[in-house]
């Protein structure tokens, strides 16, 4: 009887974890289950100018999968080049959360970022987001990273190292669930809000919003939240 009292308690709080979202997971879940996924290149960027990386240092964050598990105090940094979430094991070694797919969201110092596909030219393809808002439609940036070729020496001119270049971020509206749409500027953006258009456009001009700062494009996504 008393062992089936206790069988009973530990399902219990097994419901519990599961109905408040998110189940614990353990770092050496988290490290057994991805260790096999080493990052291409790894640490064997030195040689090139630049960085592929939004930040290249590791920092703590929390990474939640779509299966409702949540590791939490991982070594991570998002590799914008590539387009990977990568983290540093105990043993130093960089990999990447593969696939990608299991990602709901992930967690860096105070930035999310979540996993989506979007439109690219003609086709979909997936990428990693940065949050800027907490409300549904989401404001997200898009970051690019390009590498240009080492330029040898000639006439006058010196040789031009292999560079990483960060590029112009991308502004994302998710109009409908999961689904960003680039923004293209502030004529775009108010029509996605027509029954509201004109009072947008008063806020963006009292308060000079420049829709190349995404941090004062967020600014404009808190005011329509509070439109009725």
């Amino acid at each position: 009887m008393a062992r089936r009292l206790f069988i009973l308690f530990v399902l219990c709080l097994a419901m519990i974890q599961v109905s408040n979202g998110q189940i614990s997971s353990t770092l050496n879940d988290f490290y057994d289950n991805f260790r096999r996924n080493k990052a291409q290149g790894g640490n064997a960027v030195s040689n090139i100018m630049g960085s592929p990386h939004e930040n290249s240092e590791f920092e703590k964050g929390d990474i939640y999968t779509t299966l409702k598990q949540h590791y939490s105090g991982i070594l991570l940094r998002y590799n914008i080049f590539d387009n990977q979430m990568e983290f540093r094991n105990p043993e130093g070694e960089v990999n990447i959360i593969s696939p990608p797919d299991i990602i709901d969201s992930v967690i860096i110092g105070e930035s999310k970022y979540i996993y989506l596909p979007f439109i690219s030219g003609s086709k979909e393809t997936k990428s990693f987001f940065k949050v800027l808002t907490s409300r549904e439609p989401f404001l997200l940036i898009k970051m690019y990273v390009v590498f240009k070729e080492p330029e040898p020496p000639g006439g006058y001119k010196e040789a031009v190292p292999a560079t990483f270049v960060r590029m112009q971020d991308e502004l994302y509206l998710t109009l409908s669930p999961g689904e960003p749409v680039k923004v293209n500027g502030k004529k775009e953006f108010l029509e996605f809000f027509p029954a509201r258009k004109d009072e947008i456009d008063d806020f963006i001009k009292k308060n000079k919003i420049r829709f190349s700062k995404p941090e004062e494009v967020a600014m404009v996504m808190e005011y329509i939240y509070t439109l009725k």
